[in-house]
């Protein structure tokens, strides 16, 4: 049994294991449409469990984060990188 948090209701929803991983292929994720739970395809969202990488927009995560597409920033971006700050 798994507990999930209901964005939409703020309540917590009990979902057995078997209901989450039926028909899913490794990396998909759930998430709440407002009816019921779903799944991502794996090429718009997908987790690496075993590298521990996020892809979004990619079924093959090369970094931490990897986004395949286009990036909206609507503030500043900080990027720390050798123990240095970059800004933009």
């Amino acid at each position: 049994m798994s507990i999930l948090f209901n964005p939409f209701t703020s309540n917590f929803d009990f979902v057995s294991k078997e209901n989450i991983l039926d028909g899913t292929t490794a990396g998909q994720m759930a998430f709440w449409n407002g009816t019921t739970w779903t799944y991502t395809e794996v090429t718009e969202l997908f987790w690496d469990d075993t590298n521990k990488r996020l892809g979004i927009g990619t079924a093959n995560p090369t970094k931490t984060v990897d986004i395949a597409g286009e990036l909206g920033v609507s503030d500043d971006i900080t990027i720390i990188k050798d123990k240095k700050l970059y800004f933009n």
